[in-house]
């Protein structure tokens, strides 16, 4: 009798067990899911526009400058020409701003997708620099350039800090493909 209820003991136990194991591997994996979908959200409609604008702008101003200011420096340090602040505005006003709305509207309208649980301050300067650049445009289009730079600069880092964060999260991202994948595979295959 005591060989029995041994073994059914066992059994039990075995069985607890498993399910125990299986209850914390399902947790796991159900968390690993729901962390996939929110990061999946945050490169689909936030980080990811933002770093492919970001790369564009970037690229779109260093084909500016080699065009109208190919020895470097600062542009607004000179006393521009009237060709380059006609060629400035064009540029801003045709290229850069439709650009730097793109990222703005993202920022303003996808604010939850953020990491972390403050708007970082470079984001804030980004978007105080956008708007500022509006009213210029707007005296630009009634033909008056007595002011053709915004008094808030273009923040340093910004694009640094939109690539850090996208890599960060796409590194994530493929860490937990990597644990949600074997397990949609195993399902799948059990389910055949």
């Amino acid at each position: 009798m005591n060989a029995s209820w041994l073994a059914a003991s066992a059994t039990v136990c075995a069985t607890v067990l498993a399910a125990l194991f299986a209850y914390i591997n399902t947790n796991r994996v159900h968390q690993a899911q729901e962390r996939l979908k929110w990061i999946n959200a945050q490169l689909g409609e936030f980080y990811g526009p933002l770093y492919s604008i970001a790369l564009a702008g970037e690229v779109a101003w260093k084909q500016f400058r080699i065009q109208v200011r190919p020895e470097g420096g600062y542009l607004f340090d000179y006393d521009l020409t009237e060709d380059e602040k006609r060629e400035w505005t064009r540029w801003m006003s045709t290229v850069i701003m439709p650009a730097n709305r793109r990222m703005y509207e993202i920022i303003v309208t996808k604010s939850h997708l953020l990491v972390g649980d403050e708007m970082p301050p470079l984001f804030l300067r980004f978007c105080a620099h956008v708007a500022s650049y509006e009213v210029l445009i707007k005296n630009w289009e009634q033909n008056d350039y007595s002011i053709i730079n915004s008094q808030i600069k273009f923040p340093q880092g910004y694009r640094e800090q939109i690539s850090e964060t996208f890599l960060s999260l796409k590194r994530q991202q493929q860490d937990l493909l990597q644990r949600v994948e074997p397990s949609r595979r195993r399902r799948l295959r059990s389910s055949k």
